[in-house]
């Protein structure tokens, strides 16, 4: 409970001042954030990092009708399924090793009749809806690295996700910085609505995107911990490797 209202009061006190970026720890782990209104066109993104080669990132629905996106890592690549207006179910693919302990940034474009999913520099084939009705109807919170155990399946649209993550495909990592455009192009962060299994703790030392930020003193380079600077054997501690262990000898 304590760390859903650390990662919570972060989100309300820094907004757009601040990177809110979680770590995923648990099987039961996952975070809520407000809708992503997409119904003819705008921009999702959102940056992970993780070692493991399969794993949810995120779902949303309209639970009284068909309409959802799903977004997964398999087999290292990542799978966007989409289900808009009057077309059939269909998937895209970007291809590469994206499981690499490295972030990486995923959008999604809604251009009215085509979705498009990138990942860093690569972008899937758009998956088009020429039907009459090619709008996306979603009324549910954003789910992004897993679901609630409680939720009712009957409230979700394609309840085939849900099975997906608890066939071992939880995701275990980093999931950063979710923001959503609105018509002109102009990114605001979604507002985190709840999150449990989760720590507000993914220091940005080891994102290559973020070395304004920190870096990894000491001529450390990352360790496998995802996020944090490999301070071992240098006599510094810390996310960049700048404590002195010596003054608290």
């Amino acid at each position: 409970m304590r760390n859903i209202w650390i990662a919570l009061l972060l989100s309300v006190l820094f907004g757009t001042r601040s990177i809110l970026a979680l770590r995923f720890n648990s099987l039961l782990a996952y975070a809520i954030f407000d809708r992503w209104d997409a119904t003819t066109n705008g921009t999702l993104l959102f940056e992970f990092k993780t070692q493991k080669e399969n794993g949810f990132l995120i779902y949303e629905d309209d639970p009284s009708g068909m309409d959802f996106i799903d977004i997964f890592l398999v087999d290292g690549k990542v799978r966007m399924r989409l289900h808009v207006g009057q077309c059939v179910l269909k998937e895209a693919f970007v291809h590469g090793n994206f499981s690499d302990n490295k972030w990486h940034r995923v959008q999604v474009f809604r251009n009215f009749q085509n979705t498009i999913l990138k990942v860093d520099h690569h972008s899937s084939k758009a998956i088009s809806c020429k039907a009459k009705d090619s709008s996306f109807t979603v009324t549910s919170a954003l789910y992004v690295g897993g679901f609630p155990l409680d939720i009712s399946l009957n409230s979700l649209a394609f309840p085939g996700s849900f099975y997906e993550i608890y066939n071992g495909n939880r995701f275990v990592g980093c999931i950063s910085g979710v923001k959503f455009s609105d018509v002109l192009g102009r990114f605001t962060p979604a507002q985190l609505k709840n999150t449990s299994g989760t720590t507000p703790d993914c220091k940005r030392a080891c994102t290559k995107p973020y070395e304004f930020l920190t870096n990894c003193k000491q001529q450390k380079g990352c360790a496998k911990k995802i996020t944090e600077c490999d301070c071992l054997d240098t006599g510094y501690e810390g996310q960049d490797c700048t404590r002195d262990l010596n003054l608290y000898a």
